[in-house]
């Protein structure tokens, strides 16, 4: 995955986390009335319109996250990753000149070496990589 695609990745899931704080009771409202976790991704996904990866980001995020200054720090890094990057959000990243745009490109590779491996349990867990998310400062680099 490049530096990009992570940035891009990253982008999709702070802006999700903003979305959903703006929303807060609606997706409290959701995740409380669900029958499991599933149910409650599901319905994120379809209430607020975006990707399992960020509606799995909404539903692990901590409750500290919820004040003002999370947000606000939140918001800078999504500025700051929208400077960064030149395509905007709901856009496919383009693939480098002179390359084309396919699932055989070199990070794609990587990714699916990536998933073999998680599978081995030689990289971690969505949990643990989820418990990252959670203790991570929100600092953005500058």
């Amino acid at each position: 995955m490049t530096d990009q695609d992570r940035k891009a990745a990253r982008r999709e899931i702070a802006d999700a986390l903003l979305r959903a704080l703006e929303r807060r009771h609606e997706v409290l409202d959701l995740m409380v009335e669900s029958d499991n976790k599933a149910a409650a991704i599901e319905a994120i996904v379809s209430s607020l319109d975006m990707s399992h990866v960020a509606a799995e980001a909404v539903m692990g995020m901590c409750f500290d996250r919820l004040t003002k200054d999370s947000r606000k720090k939140i918001q800078a890094e999504l500025e700051d990753l929208n400077k960064q990057l030149s395509f905007t959000l709901g856009e496919p990243a383009t693939a480098p000149a002179g390359r084309p745009a396919t699932s055989t490109t070199r990070s794609a590779r990587r990714s699916d070496e990536s998933t073999t491996k998680r599978r081995r349990g030689s990289l971690p867990s969505t949990r643990a990589r989820r418990s990252a998310w959670c203790s991570a400062s929100w600092s953005v680099a500058r």
